[in-house]
């Protein structure tokens, strides 16, 4: 039920509910014109409230981030993927501060992306975008912010960072094929996995972890089912 109070000449709603714990709940905004704007605010929290999607927390930005990605993201993943999450978080309380996340504008984000990808490449600045936009996504899942301010965004990013890869065609691999096959003997490892390469389009990463047990000779099958992980120099599930 909403509660309103007239503090001087301006407006002050509130709405409470009840947790899962069945602890009350209150929700306070003041600093309205009019009391027919505080009854529309509380009626959209009355909705929000019946959606399950209001809370009485509004934390620091950074620091919701933080705990998100803790929590969801990272358990069990690879040094280069927490490490990129814990970028993230630290060009967020570079950027915002103390900032509360409900006080996050789309405009303000956008100049955040346009200082960023002053900086990055194309993929960077989509993949970091991508991320906290997910966040922002459980953020409003859990009533802490009514609208994703990350939605409809214009990335931009630097062409001159950006790193154009040229293919070999058919031609120049069959010319590679032949310099590695020439005069090539079992002490030369390399060649062996760039060959494995151009023959299976196997990663690096799957072909440094092979054994013999893994080669089937009769039907001519290689199976993958490990990689070598980078981030921690040991063998991994594939």
């Amino acid at each position: 039920m909403a509660h309103f109070e007239k503090r001087g000449t301006k407006w002050r709603a509130q709405v409470s509910w009840y947790d899962e714990q069945g602890k009350r709940c209150f929700k306070v905004k003041q600093g309205f014109l009019t009391k027919s704007a505080a009854r529309k605010w509380a009626n959209e929290m009355e909705v929000a409230k019946d959606d399950n999607q209001i809370s009485n927390q509004d934390p620091i930005f950074a620091d919701y981030f933080k705990d998100w990605y803790e929590t969801y993201k990272i358990p069990g993943k690879s040094n280069n993927t927490q490490n990129r999450y814990k970028h993230i978080y630290v060009l967020l309380q570079q950027n915002f501060g103390k900032t509360r996340i409900s006080k996050i504008t789309r405009r303000s984000y956008q100049h955040f992306m346009n200082s960023y990808g002053k900086k990055h490449v194309k993929d960077t600045v989509y993949k970091t975008n991508g991320t906290i936009r997910t966040c922002v996504k459980d953020a409003m899942s859990e009533g802490l912010v009514k609208i994703n301010f990350t939605e409809r965004i214009n990335l931009t990013w630097n062409e001159e960072r950006s790193r154009k890869i040229e293919y070999l065609n058919f031609k120049e691999v069959q010319k590679l094929k032949k310099s590695l096959l020439k005069d090539i003997t079992p002490s030369y490892i390399s060649r062996y996995m760039l060959l494995t390469i151009i023959y299976t389009g196997m990663r690096p990463g799957e072909i440094k972890v092979l054994t013999w047990h893994d080669i089937d000779f009769k039907n001519h099958t290689i199976s993958i089912s490990k990689s070598w992980d980078y981030d921690n120099n040991t063998r991994g599930a594939s």
